[in-house]
């Protein structure tokens, strides 16, 4: 079946919750996100004119989400999700959708692509082969009380 690349809108926001939870959650790298912490993240970070769903026979398979976000340069895509789900990864599911906010983030005058990545991710080191991704020498620090 062919891969559609659309907009994202809020209502597709619950099945990019739950593909989330499938890549992050215990049963993919293993943090302790619920399907309740994985909703109110997307809602938070959703922005329709920057995110986008892969659909193949009319079933979502693949979210990125991602915002405008000024640093020291300007203003850049930070993609704070992109997850596919698990029966379709490998496919270039999440390339296609990267190649999509990209171009448009190009043409909407934005300066680059940030994100975070975790080292023990396969895409960690495939976001630097495929889109030349380097990391920028910050590290993110969290305190949880």
């Amino acid at each position: 079946m062919e891969i559609k690349i659309e907009p994202m809108s809020q209502s597709d926001l619950e099945k990019s919750a739950e593909l989330t939870l499938e890549a992050f959650g215990k049963q993919g790298l293993g943090e302790p996100w619920t399907l309740d912490t994985a909703r109110k993240h997307e809602l938070e970070v959703f922005n329709t004119k920057y995110s986008y769903k892969a659909t193949e026979g009319g079933k979502t398979v693949g979210v990125i989400v991602a915002l405008p976000v000024t640093y020291e340069l300007g203003t850049e895509l930070f993609i704070d999700t992109i997850a596919v789900a698990k029966d379709k990864r490998g496919r270039g599911i999440g390339k296609i959708l990267w190649e999509k906010a990209a171009e448009n983030a190009k043409q909407k005058g934005l300066v680059g692509v940030r994100l975070l990545g975790n080292p023990k991710l396969r895409s960690f080191k495939w976001y630097q082969k495929e889109f030349g991704m380097h990391p920028s020498g910050w590290v993110e620090l969290t305190n949880h009380f």
